[in-house]
C-alpha cells in the first residue's frame, strides 16, 4: 500500500495531460488508474470524481485545484473499492432502491438539483455513476460499521455516569461554538500531500467557501455528515494543540492545518457564549426596549442629562405598552419590540440586566455604542427542562459515535495493510 500510495504523485502528471485532451473521455474510459484487489479505477473514474468533488465543495473549476485533488480523490476512489470489497466478502448487498432512496435525500438538500440529483450532475457535464458509486458505498460501509459496532460497542453505566458529570460541571466554564475539517495521517509518506490539501482549503475557506460543504466533501471524520458540526464544546475537550489554536482565535475566524498525532484538523470558531447559557437557551423572552439617541462628541453634561431621563423612562413605564408610547416620543427609530430571544443569545452583560428582571419593570438605564438603553421584558418562558433520562440517551449516543470512528479507521486500516493496490496511470 505504501508503495502504491507514494507513486501516485507522479502519476498525476499523466491524469492532468489526459484531462486537456480533447479525447480524455475515451483514453479515461479505457484506460486504469489503479487496481485494488485486481478491480480497475479507470482514469475516466478518477476524472468525474474529482469533478464531482469540486462541484459539491464549491472550489473554482481549473487546472490547478484539479492537479492538487487528484491525490486525495484517489485516495478514497481506493479506500471505496475496499469498502465494497469488504460489503462483498461478509455478505452485504447494497440494493439499487437504497442507493436511489439515498440520491433523493442529497436531492431535498440542494435546490438546484430540483429532486433530481443525477439529471443536475448531467447538466454539469458529470456522469452520475460517480455520486451513485460514492453513495453505494457509503451505504455498504455504514453496514459494515454497524455489524462490528453492535458485536464490540458495549456502553456501560458507569461510563455514562462519569461523562454526565463531566458534562454538568462544564456548563460552568465558557463554550465555544466549533467546526472541523479533519485529514487522517496513515502513512508518514503521504503527509506532504495531506498538509498541501489542507493548506489550499484553507485558503480556500478564508476567501469564502462554505466551510460545511468542504467538511461534508473532505472530512474524514464522522462529522462530516453534519457539514463538520462538533457542536459547543468546553475548554480541555479537545486536543490541546487545537485548544492552543482556538484560544488565539475570534468568533468567525478558522485556523490554519493543525497537526496532531492522528492527522491535521482545520477548525472553525462559530461563536462563544459565556458559563450558564445553555441553560438560559430555553428561557425565551418577549423584549422591548427604548433607546435614547446620545450625539457623539456629546460632554459629560449632556451625557449625564440623557442618563437621568433614562431614569425617569424607567421610573415611570409600568407595561410594554408604556414603553412603546415612549418610544413613539422620543422618536429614535432603535426604539421598539426586539421580539421573542434566547437569554442565552443575549450579550453577557445584557443577559444579566434582563434574565431575572420581573415582567413589566424597566430596567435601570444603561450607555451603549447606540445611546442610553432602556429594556423591558414583556414576557417570560422558561421552557422545558432536559430531563436525566435524555442527557444520558444523548451521553450514549456521543460515546457509541467516538467508539465507532475507532472501529472505522482500526478496519480501514487493516484493509489497507492486507490489500494489493497497484497504480497504474
Amino acid at each position: 500500500m505504501k508503495k502504491a500510495l507514494g507513486i501516485i504523485a507522479a502519476s498525476l502528471i499523466v491524469v492532468t495531460g489526459l484531462m486537456q485532451s480533447p479525447d480524455a473521455r475515451a483514453q479515461g474510459v479505457m484506460s486504469i488508474a489503479a487496481l485494488v484487489n485486481d478491480e480497475a479505477i479507470s482514469v475516466f473514474d478518477l476524472q468525474t470524481r474529482i469533478e464531482l468533488t469540486i462541484l459539491s465543495s464549491g472550489l473554482p473549476r481549473n487546472r490547478e485545484i484539479r492537479q492538487r485533488l487528484a491525490s486525495q480523490v484517489l485516495r478514497e476512489l481506493i479506500k471505496e473499492r475496499l469498502q465494497l470489497q469488504e460489503a462483498k466478502r461478509l455478505g452485504i448487498k447494497v440494493k439499487d432502491s437504497s442507493v436511489n432512496n439515498a440520491l433523493k435525500d442529497i436531492a431535498k438538500n440542494n435546490p438546484a438539483a430540483q429532486g433530481d440529483i443525477l439529471g443536475f450532475l448531467k447538466a454539469q457535464g458529470i456522469d452520475g455513476q460517480t455520486m451513485f458509486d460514492q453513495t453505494k458505498a457509503q451505504i455498504a460501509w455504514y453496514s459494515i460499521i454497524n455489524r462490528e459496532a453492535r458485536r464490540k460497542i458495549k456502553i456501560s453505566k458507569e461510563e455514562i455516569d462519569t461523562e454526565l458529570a463531566h458534562v454538568e460541571a462544564n456548563k460552568k466554564k465558557p463554550q465555544r461554538l466549533i467546526s472541523e475539517i479533519f485529514f487522517a495521517v496513515d502513512d508518514s509518506a503521504n503527509e506532504r500531500e495531506i498538509r498541501s490539501l489542507a493548506d489550499r482549503l484553507t485558503q480556500q475557506l478564508k476567501s469564502g467557501v462554505d466551510f460545511s460543504r468542504l467538511a461534508s466533501q473532505f472530512s474524514q471524520s464522522p462529522t462530516a455528515a453534519a457539514g463538520g458540526d462538533l457542536g459547543w464544546l468546553s475548554n480541555g475537550q479537545l486536543d490541546p494543540k487545537i485548544e492552543t489554536a482556538l484560544s488565539r482565535m475570534k468568533a468567525g475566524e478558522i485556523s490554519a492545518p493543525i497537526r496532531t498525532l492522528t492527522g491535521y484538523y482545520i477548525v472553525h470558531l462559530r461563536g462563544q457564549r459565556s458559563a450558564g447559557s445553555e441553560e438560559a437557551d430555553r428561557v425565551k423572552l418577549k423584549l422591548h426596549q427604548v433607546m435614547l439617541d446620545v450625539p457623539k462628541q456629546a460632554t459629560r453634561e449632556i451625557r449625564d442629562s440623557i442618563m437621568a431621563k433614562g431614569r425617569s423612562i424607567a421610573g415611570k413605564a409600568t407595561s410594554c405598552s408604556d414603553m412603546d408610547a415612549i418610544g413613539k416620543k422620543v422618536g429614535s427609530p432603535l426604539s421598539g419590540s426586539l421580539g421573542t430571544v434566547a437569554a442565552g443569545k443575549l450579550p453577557p452583560a445584557l443577559r444579566g440586566m434582563v434574565e431575572k428582571l420581573p415582567i413589566n419593570q424597566a430596567s435601570t438605564p444603561v450607555m451603549t455604542p447606540n445611546g442610553v438603553m432602556v429594556l423591558m421584558v414583556c414576557s417570560r418562558e422558561a421552557g422545558t427542562k432536559v430531563s436525566d433520562a435524555a442527557k444520558r440517551a444523548r451521553i450514549k449516543r456521543k460515546l457509541e459515535g467516538g467508539r465507532r470512528e475507532l472501529i472505522a479507521r482500526q478496519l480501514m486500516r487493516d484493509l489497507q495493510r492486507s490489500a494489493i493496490i497497484d497504480i497504474r496511470l
